[in-house]
């Protein structure tokens, strides 16, 4: 690997904090029982009983520094600086400024999220007097306010922009990658498609085209303030702001129990949504929120056809975070907006694309496919040679840590296949340092390189066999043949 190649870990503040009480995805975890059963997450795990990292931070960035890493990737909650709009803590700020310079201290170069999925509830929350268990009781979002057109005047927008530029001047001596969003697709389809986020509307596809709209507008704004705002490096001689977000991109193939033809249209189409709709906004300025793979549908309201100067050339990187593979079933006609506009989804999720595959842990059971990280890597250099890449999240959910070890070398040997086949690639960063919050699978999902007792007071945290073997692959600078004997089995 180069000098400069960073070998990293991430987290995001939701997940491992605790106490994050003004945020959404707290309501969410909030929304009462319905007959007896929980219908947020699973187990109704409580983040507040999660790893405890707003206390124990400094021994994680130990941990981190143990393995040998030398960057970690995290957010900056939102919610905890700007708990009240325009009212800024100084208490969460300061925790902030001594996360940075522990990692410095330790020799981790930060890349620094600003929004992991999560939004204040003075952004979007559950209006009073009502529970949250329905979309409808939700206000805001990425979707926008009622009868507020979604774009660069939207009040989410304009609140993200200014929020990024006071983040850049705050902490810009210290950062110098900066991520906008996380996988800004999953945000819009879990909140408005399937219904898992919040607000838990289903089949909103004009919501979550609009959410997508905004997301790609607030990227622009917060890319522009970041720019503006953080002029400082951190280190010497390097930029003092490169501006990236993280990308969810699973490879989508067509489900091998379905038509092949349609199935393999169903699977294009799939890919093209959730993995390039957003990247073609950001980079090139072309935004298909008709989601149909074309930039000048009739009922498209930006003005398609032509880049979209207002969007265009905000990514300094991109990053990539790269799973599993999915296989596509197509639904003749598609999938219909329950809110009655022309919005269509080409197919849904099927069965494994390859049964006898090993898989992740349920409840997360992603099929492990290696080979995937090479083609994304090499998709993406393609389609933007321009743009260095990281890998922003790669992981396995495994409490039996018998699959990681071999995960971690073979998802980086392919890394390195795509580097050698011309993937500018400049990091990897493993997801995730410690276990976690896992959204809607609460504490189910394990995908720590560090294994968390959430029993022990203490919080205890134990080093995992994957944890050894990616401390040997950095060691090593990359997988050697005689790493993947050790560890690839």
């Amino acid at each position: 690997m180069d000098a400069g190649f960073l070998f990293g870990t991430s987290t995001a503040a939701f997940q491992v904090e605790g106490g994050i009480h003004g945020a959404d995805w707290w309501q969410w975890t909030q929304v009462p029982l319905d007959g007896g059963r929980c219908t947020k997450i699973m187990d109704c795990d409580d983040p507040d009983n999660g790893p405890d990292d707003w206390d124990l931070v400094a021994q994680d960035i130990e941990a981190a520094k143990a393995i040998g890493t030398n960057a970690y990737r995290f957010s900056i909650e939102w919610s905890r600086i700007e708990p009240t709009e325009g009212v800024y803590d100084p208490t969460a700020i300061a925790h902030y400024h001594a996360l940075l310079a522990a990692a410095r201290e330790a020799g981790l170069t930060p890349m620094v999220t600003l929004d992991h999925d999560t939004l204040p509830l003075w952004l979007h929350g559950v209006a009073p007097g009502k529970s949250g268990a329905s979309e409808a009781d939700w206000v805001g979002g990425w979707r926008g306010l009622p009868g507020e057109t979604p774009g660069s005047d939207a009040r989410i927008v304009q609140a993200f922009g200014k929020f990024a530029g006071d983040m850049a001047k705050e902490f810009g001596g210290d950062v110098d990658l900066w991520l906008t969003l996380n996988e800004p697709m999953i945000v819009a389809a879990m909140g408005y498609a399937l219904g898992t986020f919040p607000p838990g509307a289903s089949m909103h596809l004009t919501d979550a085209r609009n959410a997508v709209v905004n997301e790609a507008y607030a990227n622009a704004a917060a890319y522009d303030a970041i720019h503006e705002n953080d002029v400082v490096a951190a280190r010497p001689g390097e930029e003092p702001a490169l501006v990236g977000i993280a990308k969810s991109m699973p490879v989508f193939v067509p489900d091998p129990s379905s038509d092949p033809a349609l199935a393999a249209t169903a699977a294009a189409q799939m890919e093209h949504i959730f993995n390039w709709l957003f990247l073609d906004a950001i980079v090139d300025g072309n935004l298909d929120s008709h989601f149909d793979g074309s930039y000048s549908h009739p009922q498209d309201p930006e003005g398609e056809g032509t880049a979209i100067a207002a969007l265009a050339a905000r990514a300094d990187f991109i990053g990539v975070n790269y799973y599993t593979v999915e296989s596509v079933m197509p639904v003749v006609g598609g999938l219909p907006d329950a809110q009655g506009s022309s919005l269509v989804l080409p197919g849904i999720l099927g069965g494994p694309a390859d049964p006898t595959a090993s898989f992740s842990d349920p409840p997360a059971d992603e099929e492990i496919y290696p080979k995937g990280m090479r083609d994304t890597l090499l998709a993406v250099a393609g389609k933007f040679p321009q743009l260095p890449i990281y890998v922003t999240e790669n992981g396995v959910a495994d409490a039996s840590d018998t699959k990681r070890a071999k995960f971690i070398v073979s998802h980086v040997q392919a890394m390195q296949q795509a580097m050698t086949e011309g993937a500018d690639v400049r990091g990897y960063f493993h997801w995730s340092l410690i276990d976690n919050f896992e959204w809607t699978y609460g504490f189910a999902a394990r995908y720590g390189l560090y294994h968390v007792d959430y029993s022990s007071p203490s919080k205890t945290r134990v080093l995992t066999r994957g944890a050894q073997a990616y401390q040997a692959v950095i060691a090593a600078q990359g997988v050697t043949p005689t790493l993947s004997a050790r560890w690839g089995q």
